[in-house]
Parts: C-alpha cells; structure tokens; sequence
C-alpha cells in the first residue's frame, strides 16, 4: 500500500501524527503496513524526542524516501534523524552515529570529513540546482555603518549587558538558572533590534534604560516570585515566549513541539484556551503535554516550597504561569501600546526617521523602479524583503511611503489565510505591485515567489536555513530571471557575530553534502578546529 497526499494536507498529517502521539493514542497511520512513505521538508524531524520525530519513526514501510533542501539546520546531529527514518544501519540508533560520526569531529580526526561524505553520498540524490537550468543566482552582503547616534545607542547597550551577564554570572547557577536564560535572550534581542532599526524597535522600558537609568537597576529581572503579583508573572511569561520564539527556541520541553501563536478566526468568544505553561525556570510546556505537570504542582502546592525542574534540574517555586490565547493577546496590545506602534510614533513626532539600513534598502528599491521603467516592454523587476519582525516592516512601510513607494504589498504572520491568499495573488499576478514585505516565518516555507528576483534579508539569521529557505522561495523551478540576494550587515555589531556563527553553521552543512575532490588534509584539520566549536 502506497500513501500519498496534497501538499495542503501534509502538515496536517504530521499534526495528526504528533498529537495522537503527545496524547498517548494511536494514529490510524501507526497501525498501516504503508508501502512507501515520503517525508517532506524532511528536517522537521531533526529534534529526535519530538512527538511528531517520535511518530514518524513509528510508521512502518517497505521504503521511505526523505526530501529536504536543508538537512541540516543547526547542528550535524540533525543528519542523524534522517539516517533514523531512513534506518540505515547502524545510524538508525542515535548513540551509533554519536560514535562514528560525532566523535570523530570532537576528536580532530582527518578522516572524520571523508567519512562523513562518504555516509551522506551513499544514500543522497541531489538534485543540483546547476543542473536544472536555473538562471543564475548572485548573493551579496552588504556591510553598513552606523550613524554616531546609531553606534551610541548599540555600544551603551552592549556595554550595559555586559556588565548584566558578568554580574549574574557570578552569583549561584541553582539560583540563577532561569534569569541568565532570560537575560541572555533578552540582551541579544535588544542588541538585534538595535541593530536593524535602533530605539524604534525597543519599548519603552528599554528606551528608558538608556535614558539614563544604571546597569544596576536593570539587572533586577527577577523578583520573588511567591510575592509578585499575578499580572507581572504574566507579564514576565509572556515577554519569554516572544524572546525565545525570536530565537527559533519556543518549543515544548517535553514533547519538543512549536509553541503555537496561530489564533483561529472561529474560536469562541467565551473560550480562552491554554497555549502553554511557564515554569519559574523559564522551561515552557505545551497544552497537551501539561495536565500530569500540573498534576504534581497542584498535589504539591502548599506542602513545599520548591520542587526540582524535571527538564532542566533547577530547583524551583511550587507555581507556574498559565499562557492562555487573550492573555496573549492582551500582551501584543500592551507592547504596542508601550512602544505605540511605527506610526502612531510618527504621528506624535517621536519617529526619528529611517535607520542606516533601511535608508539603503530604500536606494536598492528606488533603483529597481527606475531599471524597470527603462524596460517598459518587460514585465517589472519585482523584490521582496524579508524582516523577522513585523514592527521592522512597518518601519519600511513607512520609509517606502515617504519616498513615494506605494506599490507593494504583504505578508505576516498576522494576516489570516484569505488575507495572505490575496497577498501571494497580487504579487504574482498585479504588475503594479512590484514589492513584498514578507517576515521569514510567513514567506519562507511553502511559497512559490518566482514572480520577484531581488531579494533582501534585513537581519541575519542564528539558523542559516532560514534564510536559505526563504530564498529558495524564489530562486526555483519557475524562475525566469536571474536572481539577485542582498542581505544588510551593520559593521561592529552583533549582526557581524550571529552572521559568522550561521557561515560556520553553512560550512558545516556544505563540507558533508558537497561532492567533489577533497580538500588537503593540512586543511582538513585546520578548519577541523574551526568546526570543533560548534559542538562544545
């Protein structure tokens, strides 16, 4: 037996498939003899303890294929998922290629690359994209510097959470835990911010901070937490949630599945149903994987004062924090209102204008326009421009609309289906609508955008495939231009630090799928101890 289904429904497979799972039921899937089961967007599994991974792994057939552009994402055991669902053996166990592929690059071993391609050319057929007649593609960084107010902003904050993370580095790890976590998300959140659109980006608290207030007092991100009030835990809950979805981090850390923030227009008016929960630690449950977690707070509540953290081994207060779907949203609405939206500042005078980076993007754009209307036979050069935070499009929206840019559209997260339908539609079909403001979570899976060939990453991404995917959107089958990548870098800031670790994470991914002669062993070794610190 063969199974087989629309692309559409694929996702909803896989949901089907985790969530029998996280709930302790059976799939009808599990319980098919299938007789080839395709994985798509096969990285998805890469979390091995994942319910959906789990699920997957279940399913029984007589042949699995597995397609991915991107197999591996952060680290090289993210391979050795695939090699499970594959069952290729002895890789199917984790501790086997831990031994023989693993180690090997911990070790400095030479013949650890050779190995490694070897591995991954004997089950892989690639399908190059040079060998496809692709038009070419051409990537460019473009390197920024700060304007002195801009550089001023970046370094007090840089040099502010330096002193932060130095100082709670010093204190009791059982005790600091959680806020090293939370600060240290915090502290690369701000710096970014900065970074793609200086104080614009940062509510108002942070603003204040550089107002004048001193280290010292913005140190205290911790109060006790049996005597703070329910709305500053939520508060607290809510403000991690969106830090560690900013970091790709904001999965359940029992079953490994993403924390959902997708609201469904049907939902009851009357109903507010638990996204997830919040530990004092910072670790963050599911809905489904919470009803015995909470079980053991509720039985415990009263008795003690601190129960150990069955994730992370921390010790914590018996409590936690509900993160219901209005909580949440009560939580947008409040941080809008504290950094009183893009436009509402320009409004009330408090926009100081476009941002080094997007005053370049701007000139890229006008150039665009004005090369299209010297092709008035052609079809318009079309460009999309990717954020990872709707805030910083509507910064660009603004910038666009004052320099006479009004033929763009977009697409985010917060559109409903019907909305980013119509989106897509007029991107591809409207010649008078030549620019897509997309975030990298809407437009980078799934998508078919061949109708643009200029395309701009405004920040750099921790997880290299990100970005790589979302071009892929474009560079692809369909394309008839050639296509051009430009990704903005402000020089001496942590955009220059986050693009190296993802090059390193790159180099990584390319060194065990590319075929071809092997490099010299002197250089094996020398960026052998260059690869060594993405594992420590």
């Amino acid at each position: 037996m063969s199974f087989t289904a629309p692309r559409e429904q694929r996702t909803t497979i896989l949901s089907e498939l985790s969530g029998k799972s996280s709930k302790r039921g059976t799939s009808p899937l599990t319980r098919m003899n299938l007789f080839r089961v395709v994985l798509d967007e096969a990285h998805a599994i890469r979390e091995q303890s994942t319910a959906q991974s789990q699920a997957i792994f279940s399913l029984a057939s007589l042949r699995r294929w597995s397609v991915t552009g991107t197999p591996i994402q952060n680290r090289l055991e993210d391979l050795a998922s695939v090699t499970r669902f594959l069952k290729l053996h002895p890789y199917v166990e984790k501790s086997q290629f831990a031994a023989y592929i693993i180690a090997p690059f911990k070790s400095e071993n030479p013949k650890a690359i050779p190995n490694l391609r070897m591995l991954v050319d004997s089950f892989t057929l690639r399908r190059v994209k040079d060998r496809i007649n692709l038009p070419p593609r051409h990537d460019k960084v473009i390197t920024l510097t700060f304007s002195e107010q801009e550089k001023m902003l970046h370094e007090f904050f840089r040099k502010e959470s330096n002193v932060m993370i130095n100082v709670i580095a010093g204190e009791s790890k059982e005790k600091m835990r959680g806020k090293m976590y939370h600060l240290v998300l915090k502290a690369m959140m701000v710096l970014r911010q900065i970074s793609a659109h200086g104080k614009e980006l940062l509510d108002q608290q942070d603003r204040d901070r550089f107002k004048g207030l001193s280290a010292t007092d913005a140190i205290d991100l911790e109060q006790p937490v049996d005597e703070e009030s329910l709305s500053a835990m939520e508060k607290k809950a809510y403000e991690m949630l969106t830090l560690m979805k900013e970091s790709a981090a904001d999965v359940c850390a029992r079953c490994g599945n993403a924390i959902t923030l997708q609201f469904p227009e049907d939902r009851p008016s009357d109903k507010d149903p638990l996204m997830a929960a919040m530990l004092p630690c910072y670790d963050i449950i599911c809905a489904d994987c919470f009803p015995p977690i909470q079980q053991v707070f509720d039985e415990n509540a009263g008795k003690q004062s601190q129960l150990s953290c069955t994730f992370c081994k921390g010790l914590i207060p018996v409590t936690y924090t509900a993160i219901t779907r209005r909580g949440y949203e009560k939580f947008q609405e409040s941080q809008l209102s504290r950094r009183e939206g893009p436009k509402q500042a320009k409004k009330f005078g408090q926009y100081e204008g476009p941002h080094t980076k997007t005053k370049a993007l701007i000139s890229h754009l006008l150039d665009t326009i004005e090369e299209s209307k010297e092709a008035p036979d052609e079809a318009p050069i079309k460009s999309i421009v990717f954020s990872s935070w709707t805030s910083h499009l509507d910064l660009i929206e603004i910038a666009m609309e004052d320099n006479g840019i009004t033929t763009f559209t977009r697409l985010d997260g917060t559109m409903t289906l019907k909305q980013r339908n119509a989106a897509i539609d007029a991107f591809r079909e409207d010649d008078n609508v030549t620019i897509l403001l997309a975030t990298l979570g809407a437009g980078g899976v799934g998508l078919n955008l061949t109708a643009g060939s200029r395309v701009y990453i405004m920040e750099p991404q921790y997880n290299p495939a990100a970005i790589a995917q979302a071009v892929d959107r474009v560079h692809r089958l369909g394309q008839t231009r050639e296509v051009t990548t430009i990704q903005f870098i402000m020089k001496d800031s942590i955009e220059e630090k986050i693009a190296e670790l993802a090059r390193k994470k790159q180099q990584m991914a390319d060194m065990s799928l590319n075929r071809g002669r092997l490099d010299r062993r002197e250089l094996q070794q020398e960026r052998m101890k260059e690869y060594r610190n993405l594992f420590t």
